[in-house]
């Protein structure tokens, strides 16, 4: 039987969520962001249009970013879903 590895793009992001009394929270610590609501599609959703907002300020700006960052920040811009970055 053939194994189908699907790969990550490079380079890919951590989502960690957690849910406590009935609240979520979303992080992704390359970013240092997170959110938090009463929905767990919701704060996904919520903390991906964070990171595609904080990807656009570090791409814009003139001050220089840890490479590894704008990396990230470049390859974000790309993806219309950045789903297939975590």
């Amino acid at each position: 039987m053939e194994q189908i590895r699907q790969e990550k793009p490079t380079p890919f992001l951590t989502l960690t969520t957690t849910g406590v009394n009935g609240w979520f929270m979303a992080f992704c610590p390359e970013f240092e962001v997170s959110a938090c609501v009463i929905d767990h599609e919701t704060v996904v959703a919520d903390l991906f249009d964070i990171i595609k907002r904080n990807a656009s300020v570090v791409v814009e700006s003139k001050t220089k970013a840890p490479p590894q960052l704008r990396k990230w920040s470049e390859e974000i811009i790309k993806q219309e879903d950045i789903s297939v970055l975590f």
